[in-house]
């Protein structure tokens, strides 16, 4: 799919949209900024966030969406490996993380590696699907087979507490949002279902950009409808930590049995 089509695709992806902003509303300031974007394999995102200002970097998951990015940003795009980040130390004063902690095999060893190319005080944004101790959505996505694997997901999600635990030993957690609620969430669901289906058959740009205009009143109408949820958490999670020396931390357990990262995240408004 050729630049133009992928911008033109792109104002129909409604959830593309809404984690750009989320996004957006967390990078802040980033001129005379070194940055990296590392998972989107989006072009259309990539661009956006590059016209924000700053230098950037691009890091792809899969060897493929390398091409269609370089198309639309030029040069800096490199592909991951699995296990290291292909960059000098200390190279970074912002990384983004997005829906790639969820797909890696080690995700500790993934969050080592962002410690390593950040310089002393850069930031890291991690954007995350957000687990829940139960869910209608998750339990239609069972009956339906939509599993992980089809997701190609290593782990469905991450709670705040677990993503705490994750980032704690070298980063100190910031800012915790969610976003993207149950009504957006179902429209997603079948709209991907639809996506997979589409992989490998005959003119599959057309297709998509077709599938997408089908859906993409029903995306508007699930926002609004979200919009009355805002008491629930969302389906996603992004945050913002700052890099600080490497130290193991244990975290200890108060007299109701949460530990200090519980107590701490629920303070954190959504």
């Amino acid at each position: 799919m050729n630049g133009d089509a992928q911008l033109k695709l792109f104002k129909k992806l409604l959830p593309q949209q809404a984690k750009l902003r989320e996004i957006v509303r967390l990078l802040g300031n980033i001129e005379g900024k070194s940055c990296l974007d590392a998972g989107f394999d989006n072009a259309v995102i990539s661009k956006h966030l590059r016209q924000r200002g700053g230098t950037w970097r691009t890091l792809v998951r899969q060897a493929e969406a390398k091409r269609s990015i370089e198309e639309a940003v030029g040069s800096g795009v490199e592909s991951f490996d699995g296990y290291s980040m292909p960059f000098d130390d200390k190279t970074f004063d912002v990384i983004i993380l997005s829906d790639f902690l969820e797909r890696v095999t080690d995700d500790h060893a993934l969050i080592t590696e962002c410690h390593r190319i950040l310089r002393p005080t850069g930031r890291l944004i991690v954007n995350v699907p957000h687990t829940k101790s139960w869910s209608v959505l998750n339990l239609l996505e069972n009956l339906i087979g939509q599993s992980d694997e089809k997701k190609k997901r290593v782990r469905l999600g991450y709670t705040e507490a677990e993503l705490f635990q994750l980032l704690k030993h070298g980063f100190d957690v910031h800012t915790v949002r969610s976003y993207s609620r149950a009504f957006v969430e179902f429209i997603d669901m079948i709209v991907q279902m639809k996506v997979r289906g589409i992989a490998g058959s005959m003119n599959p740009d057309e297709r998509l950009m077709k599938l997408y205009s089908i859906a993409y009143p029903f995306y508007w109408c699930a926002f609004q409808l979200d919009g009355l949820l805002f008491f629930m958490k969302g389906y996603n999670i992004v945050s913002v930590a700052v890099r600080h020396p490497w130290r193991p931390r244990k975290a200890p357990i108060l007299n109701d049995g949460r530990s200090i990262t519980e107590a701490v995240l629920s303070k954190i408004k959504d």
